[in-house]
């Protein structure tokens, strides 16, 4: 009887939503409720076990957003997967993958919405170009894809304002422990003798913390200050305003440590370079650090006194990324703007005492042999041997004419390869390759080289005409 009456009572409904007095229906207004799924963030990157991602989901047509979550089809997800929960909060699993968490309407269980959540378990960017081949690859990046990386999903998240010009690369540790918080950290170096620790994730820009590296705390005397570009090289300015930082900075996880070197004056006519080991998650100084960088060889070449050819702070310049290699720091310099005197210098230090371990210089008899590395670091044998190239310029005088008693300077330009080799650096190549003599040598001279240890064994050389040489072993 109950369901005969239900039947007429439908029918009437609907006779009179014909008539356009009412509508068939649920009784919201007569229409059938419509669903939309929609999720945000719709793309996310995550590092394994350190990192959580807050996802949140809104229901068009239901005021309640009800919906549950899953993570590759299943429920909460799992351990292969991550799981996530009733309120949408992702939490990765240990390993690296892409994974699709997945929002769906308790109202309507065919309506949904999908994001993508990439998850690396890349323990850090904690040396010049990612790693010790210098090849600059990241192997294990989940988000950035050719199909991701467009001008609709791709672009700026925040910006950090900084205290001077940043030559050096910016290095990334994940799941540091900062006030009792997880972050991920990106650490930058400055030309105001600056380092800045900055949450990689958040925007605005947080500063974690940042450090004055000529204040007492790290080393510095009162009115030390950057060196003026002035007070370096031969007027050409190849940096301005100022020279504090400009290798790139190398890390320890093993010790949360961060190695830099600043350059700095003070007061006026008074120069300093510090090797400073940092503290990553305060800033601080470590191993009653920072120690003067200053070292001396046996030589009698340009700016050499008695026999003697000492560190110059001022002519030096701290140009190559800093390496870490079997626990010694190894640090290379070349000149500011080919001033004269200078020499190519690498020193190491013991990384757990900043103890002075190694110390190379390239023509001690000479003059310049400069170790610029474009920039770079050292490369990497397998044998886990450092590689660093040098130029060599040997200088001799001859008469242009017979007639004439003027001089013209001719030169025998080479390169070298160098290496660290236990506990000591010594020449591991020298090639014909790279020399050229007479009027040539005085062009090269002029358009000068770089060079870059790229990889394992594997060594390239360039001119700045952009010809190059590939140098190649076991």
């Amino acid at each position: 009887m109950l369901s005969r009456i239900h039947r007429i009572v439908c029918a009437l409904t609907c006779l009179m939503a014909t008539l356009g007095i009412g509508g068939c229906g649920s009784g919201n207004g007569g229409g059938t409720k419509t669903i939309a799924v929609n999720i945000s963030p719709v793309r996310a990157a995550v590092v394994a076990l350190t990192q959580t991602v807050q996802f949140n989901a809104t229901v068009a047509g239901d005021p309640t957003n009800s919906v549950t979550w899953s993570v590759d089809g299943v429920a909460g997800g799992n351990a292969a997967a991550g799981t996530i929960s009733s309120g949408g909060l992702y939490t990765p699993p240990a390993g690296a993958g892409t994974h699709r968490v997945h929002a769906t309407s308790t109202v309507d269980s065919t309506k949904s919405a999908t994001a993508t959540i990439a998850v690396t378990d890349l323990t850090g960017v904690v040396t010049y170009h990612n790693n010790l081949a210098r090849d600059g690859t990241n192997t294990q990046e989940y988000a950035l894809t050719t199909s991701s990386v467009k001008t609709a999903s791709f672009g700026k998240v925040f910006s950090c304002t900084v205290d001077g010009a940043a030559y050096t690369q910016p290095l990334w540790v994940p799941g540091l422990s900062v006030s009792s918080v997880l972050r991920n950290a990106i650490f930058v170096a400055t030309q105001h003798d600056s380092v800045y620790a900055l949450d990689a994730d958040v925007s605005p820009c947080s500063q974690l913390w940042h450090v004055n590296l000529l204040d007492a705390a790290h080393g510095g005397a009162s009115g030390e200050t950057p060196v003026p570009t002035g007070d370096v090289g031969s007027g050409f300015q190849d940096i301005l305003p100022e020279i504090g930082v400009t290798g790139t900075p190398v890390i320890d996880l093993a010790s949360g440590t961060l190695y830099v070197v600043s350059k700095s004056e003070g007061p006026a006519g008074s120069f300093h370079q510090r090797l400073h080991a940092l503290d990553l998650i305060t800033g601080d100084e470590k191993f009653a650090g920072p120690i003067t960088i200053a070292a001396s060889v046996p030589g009698t070449g340009d700016g050499s006194v008695s026999g003697i050819l000492n560190f110059d702070p001022q002519n030096e310049h701290q140009r190559g990324a800093l390496t870490l290699v079997n626990g010694t720091i190894y640090i290379a310099w070349a000149a500011h703007e080919d001033h004269d005197p200078y020499h190519g210098w690498v020193i190491g230090y013991d990384a757990a005492t900043l103890a002075q371990v190694a110390v190379f210089n390239a023509d001690p008899n000479g003059s310049r042999s400069g170790i610029w590395m474009s920039g770079r670091s050292s490369g990497r044998r397998r044998q886990r041997q450092s590689l660093f190239v040098h130029r060599q310029w040997h200088l001799r005088w001859k008469f242009r004419r017979p007639s004439e008693q003027r001089f013209w300077r001719h030169g025998d330009e080479g390169r070298n390869v160098v290496r660290p080799d236990a506990g000591r650096l010594v020449h591991a190549l020298q090639s014909g390759l790279f020399g050229w003599t007479g009027r040539r040598s005085r062009f090269r001279r002029r358009s000068d080289f770089a060079g870059s240890a790229f990889g394992a064994s594997t060594f390239v050389g360039r001119r700045r005409e952009r010809r190059q040489a590939l140098l190649a072993g076991p």
